[in-house]
């Protein structure tokens, strides 16, 4: 906006005084995030957050203190969309119904994370738009969460709850209400998991290739000794057909003599 926008107008539709719809209105903002991995583009787009007002001799918007400007014209609703961001073509989306919405959507590690003035914390599967799971926190949630990490180096998930403005875009609490801040994370190890079980499975192949060497001389004695011992009885059996035979051929001349 410019200098004139931001600092010289007396009020929206400045010089006017006649009504003019004004969309979103100040409880509308709404921030949208970016995919790079999936070049998808998420969008909330809400019914309700319009307004109709008529401007007067007093305040910046054209209203005398007190006065109700907040004429809605849409019904309360959120949409979140899920844009190609190459083309602009839907992807999917998911339909919220009795509250508009305030805030923005955080994308990150595969997941859509999007908080609305019901309450509630919704999450998706970015690629799909699959409902993971909803997080019930007893307050408008009408504030852009943000991602950081500890120390450690371990993910977190900061949502704020409460602030101002929820009443105007049908929020569960009304204005200027105290809220929390709340920081989610994985369980306790949970990254290092896949890397443990990789490392006892190295662990055991080491074991094992080292009871094979153990093993392997040892098995190739036996071996060797079996082979003698199976051929000694070979040659045994051996001694004894040629002893059979003779006394075949001795038994079989005995008996031409008769």
């Amino acid at each position: 906006m410019s200098h004139y926008d931001m600092q010289e107008k007396k009020w929206l539709n400045y010089p006017s005084k006649d009504w003019f719809y004004w969309i979103p209105a100040r409880a509308g903002e709404a921030d949208i995030a970016l995919n790079t991995d999936l070049e998808r583009i998420y969008v909330p787009v809400a019914g309700g957050v319009d307004k109709a007002i008529k401007a007067d001799k007093y305040g910046t918007l054209g209203v005398k203190p007190g006065q109700d400007y907040y004429i809605d014209t849409l019904s309360k609703n959120v949409t979140l969309y899920s844009l190609d961001a190459n083309t602009g073509e839907e992807v999917w989306s998911y339909f919220i119904d009795g509250v508009a919405y305030r805030g923005g959507v955080m994308t990150s590690g595969g997941i859509v994370f999007l908080p609305v003035a019901d309450g509630n914390l919704y999450m998706f599967n970015a690629e799909n738009g699959e409902l993971i799971d909803t997080i019930f926190l007893g307050n408008s949630l009408v504030v852009l969460p943000t991602i950081g990490y500890t120390k450690e180096g371990e993910a977190r998930l900061f949502v704020i709850s409460g602030g101002r403005g929820a009443y105007a875009i049908g929020g569960i609490t009304r204005q200027n209400i105290p809220g929390a801040i709340y920081s989610f994370g994985l369980p306790e190890g949970y990254i290092k998991q896949e890397n443990i079980i990789e490392e006892k499975i190295e662990i055991i192949e080491d074991l094992i290739e080292e009871k094979v060497d153990e093993i392997e001389p040892q098995m190739k004695e036996e071996i060797v000794e079996q082979g003698k011992e199976i051929q000694i009885e070979q040659e045994d059996y051996t001694a004894y057909y040629v002893i059979a035979i003779i006394l075949l051929i001795i038994l079989t001349i005995i008996i031409r003599r008769r």
